[in-house]
């Protein structure tokens, strides 16, 4: 079963945060014999006083910039470009890192301005990839692909 990407992102100071191990889910039982409830507990977190906010990966871009990763396969190689047409990399407006899920692993590199918003990834025998850009202005974007 392939791993999924959990983001948090804090809404006042933009602090983003990647959940790397979910642990294991509580039970909190409340009452007596004759009337009970029992709930799973999650954990919450918070910066600046305030609940993360869950991104929710964007997979299809209707705007004139691209943002979802175009996916291409090289033997035991992945490369992610980001959009059908380069996204824009300066200070203001940019893919700030590039990951890709396989099987239970997970690989990221970070970009600054004046990269060119692609990533080349080794998976070795993978075959089913899904690809990850997080874009400063717009958010979480995602793909998947076969080989």
């Amino acid at each position: 079963m392939m791993k999924e990407l959990l983001v948090y992102k804090c809404e006042v100071c933009g602090y983003i945060l990647e959940v790397i191990d979910l642990g294991k889910k509580k039970l909190i039982e409340n009452g007596n014999s004759f009337s009970r409830t029992i709930t799973v507990a999650d954990a919450k977190l918070i910066c600046c006083g305030k609940p993360m906010t869950l991104l929710q990966a964007n997979s299809v871009d209707a705007s004139n910039e691209k943002h979802v990763p175009v996916i291409s396969f090289n033997g035991d190689t992945v490369t992610v470009k980001v959009g059908s047409v380069n996204h824009p990399m300066t200070p203001e407006h940019l893919i700030k890192w590039i990951a890709v899920l396989y099987g239970d692993r997970i690989q990221r590199v970070e970009l600054e301005a004046g990269d060119s918003p692609e990533a080349s990834f080794h998976i070795g025998s993978e075959r089913n990839v899904k690809a990850y850009a997080y874009c400063n202005l717009h958010g979480l974007w995602m793909s998947q692909a076969n080989k």
